[in-house]
C-alpha cells in the first residue's frame, strides 16, 4: 500500500521541485539564474512540501520573505 501511494505523490514532487528551481531563479533575478533541481537540497525541502507549502511559499520561507 506504501508503494501505491509514493508512485501517486512523486509527480506531485516532481512538478513542485520544477516550481521551487523556476521561483529561486525569479526571487534572486539573474544571481543563481543557472541554478538547477541538482544545486538544491532537497531533503532540506521536503518538508516544506509535506506541510502544503506552494513552491513560491516555500522559497519565502527558506529566504525569510513574508507570505
Amino acid at each position: 500500500m506504501q508503494s501505491a501511494l509514493k508512485f501517486q505523490v512523486e509527480p506531485d514532487w516532481l512538478a513542485w521541485k520544477q516550481g521551487v528551481v523556476a521561483a529561486i531563479r525569479e526571487f534572486l533575478q539573474g544571481a543563481l539564474s543557472d541554478v538547477s533541481e541538482e544545486d538544491v537540497d532537497w531533503e532540506a525541502w521536503r518538508v516544506l512540501y509535506e506541510n502544503g507549502c506552494t513552491p513560491a511559499m516555500a522559497v519565502s520561507r527558506a529566504y525569510l520573505r513574508e507570505v
